[in-house]
């Protein structure tokens, strides 16, 4: 049996992935501790199980992202998998935190004793924690494996869920957008196609009707400078002057007309916040009468709500949007490579076919969303709720409440990973680390709140070295991998290492039981007021180290 060598770039990729990773052990070794751990501690958060099982899944839903945009082969397949799961990450946080919330709020709440609020507060809030914290935990312990957090994943992640939402939130703002004119112009009601809202808007910014339209008078002004400038801008008339021969006046005239036109752009717009007013505080052309005299009104009334001079604006203004549009579009088609512009349509792509399937089910999901959050909530509440949404939903329609939801979704799913680009930004992330820096802060952070919880005090103690030990072992399996290589023989020295870690925890473990056992006769006020201010205590003593290294 013969064997060929790999081609070199598949060496070179493989030295570099055997330097960039952690080693084994250390991995095999925080996964299994950061797993046994997040079960134990599930077990404490009671009935908000599954909404704490729906964020996990969310948080592996992210790590999947993360992994997928991540790959060089399959870059393009990676970011539409990318745009595939960045709805699944919102959904689940958002399941996560809010269900848990509402699971818990019908579990203690209402309470029949008003002493009881602030301490079904405190055990409502210790069980979202632990939710969070496993959360984190396996989020860090999935990236850690691979190591893939760094500047470049996550800006590439972030424009992927920026391309996936691009559909959902313009439709979304179409429809609600033509609710509202609607209702402000006794048009149709909910339920209007996007093309008919699109034809009523253009058709009222240039026909608006009676009253006073000051303000989007000068908007449309200052919309069509701008556009104009953006044109000329985007067309090559530089190039058309100078093969003329005339490039040096027509680039003097080009900029003179481009200073021109911003000016007006920018004094008109700052005019238009003067309309707004004028149009709030007094409504009618009557009314503004009165105030400032007819003259004045009919001067300001009469031109401003002319269609005879805002048609020609909003014309000129779609026009522009055109040709900048497609001479954009043109350059960068040219520009651009066929894999390139698939990497970017295909998550645009998928959000479109996110869009269609929230449509397609917008009906029953809300009607079903309602039933859930009202069935979670004190009766009171409940029956305020059910109006609220009622009314929103007969306002805007299903569909766009559906929509807007989902494109809150891929909202949190963005600011999860600007959060981590901040978090790497201000350096309490490394690249290499981050993945098992979040896994052992969640852990420690789940523990610390299921010590509030009345679990027993060898299972919070040994959750605090599970923590440590998930950290130290990544910090040192990546160390490793740095130096000699995730492939080399360094078991023997990581279990030494991991062995000297817990023997270390488990003295710790032994004399805080012994002097809890000490304490244990001693007069102590065991309620969860008292064990939430010792748990603040401790958190102002862990960021107290942190800021000291």
């Amino acid at each position: 049996m013969s064997t060929t060598p790999d081609p070199p770039d598949t060496d070179v990729a493989r030295r570099h992935e055997d330097r960039t990773l952690p080693t084994r052990t250390s991995v095999a070794i925080v996964v299994v501790g950061t797993v046994g751990l997040v079960a134990v501690l599930l077990g404490r958060v009671g009935p908000a199980l599954v909404p704490a099982l729906v964020a996990i899944a969310g948080a592996l839903a992210l790590a999947g992202g993360f992994w997928a945009v991540s790959s060089e082969r399959f870059r393009t397949v990676g970011q539409v998998a990318g745009g595939l799961l960045a709805f699944p990450v919102g959904a689940g946080f958002v399941i996560g935190v809010v269900g848990t919330a509402l699971v818990l709020v019908e579990v203690y709440f209402p309470v029949p004793d008003a002493g009881l609020i602030a301490v079904n507060a405190l055990l409502l809030v210790s069980r979202l924690g632990i939710v969070v914290g496993c959360v984190l935990a396996v989020l860090g312990a999935v990236l850690g494996v691979r190591s893939v957090v760094g500047p470049a994943t996550l800006s590439r992640y972030y424009w992927t869920v920026v391309r996936t939402g691009t559909v959902p939130f313009a439709v979304t703002a179409v429809a609600a957008g033509g609710a509202v004119l609607s209702e402000a112009t006794g048009g149709p009601g909910p339920g209007a196609t996007p093309v008919g809202t699109v034809t009523g808007l253009v058709g009222w910014l240039a026909t608006p009707g009676p009253g006073l339209h000051v303000a989007s008078f000068f908007v449309l002004v200052s919309a069509a400078a701008m556009g104009v400038r953006a044109a000329v801008t985007a067309l090559p008339v530089a190039e058309l002057l100078a093969d003329r021969g005339v490039g040096g006046v027509g680039t003097r005239r080009l900029g003179t007309v481009d200073r021109v036109l911003l000016y007006v752009g920018v004094a008109t717009l700052g005019a238009a916040l003067a309309g707004l007013y004028v149009d709030v505080q007094f409504r009618t052309p009557a009314r503004l009468a009165i105030a400032v005299g007819p003259g004045v009104a009919d001067l300001l009334a009469g031109p401003t709500g002319a269609p005879a001079l805002r048609t020609p604006l909003v014309a000129v203004g779609l026009v522009a949007a055109a040709v900048v549009a497609g001479t954009r579009l043109l350059r960068r088609a040219v520009r651009a490579s066929l894999t390139g512009a698939a990497r970017r349509v295909g998550p645009v792509l998928v959000g479109g076919v996110l869009t269609l399937a929230a449509l397609a089910v917008a009906a029953p999901a809300f009607d079903r969303l309602v039933a859930e959050v009202a069935g979670r909530l004190p009766s009171v509440f409940a029956t305020e709720f059910r109006q609220v949404t009622g009314s929103v939903g007969e306002f805007y329609g299903p569909e766009t409440v559906v929509l807007g939801l989902m494109t809150a979704c891929l909202v949190v799913a963005g600011l999860l990973v600007l959060a981590g680009r901040l978090l790497l930004w201000l350096g309490y992330l490394s690249s290499r680390r981050a993945g098992f820096a979040t896994a052992s802060a969640g852990l420690f952070l789940a523990t610390v709140f299921a010590g509030t919880l009345e679990t027993p005090a060898p299972l919070v103690f040994g959750g605090l070295v599970v923590s440590l030990l998930v950290w130290d072992a990544g910090e040192y399996g990546t160390t490793l991998g740095e130096e000699v290589g995730r492939r080399a023989r360094t078991r023997s020295g990581e279990l030494v290492h991991i062995g000297g870690t817990v023997a270390v925890g488990v003295v710790g473990v032994g004399a805080a039981l012994a002097v809890r056992a000490v304490l244990a006769g001693r007069a102590v006020d065991p309620s969860p007021a008292a064990v939430a201010g010792l748990v603040a205590a401790l958190a102002g003593a862990v960021l107290l180290v942190a800021a000291l290294r």
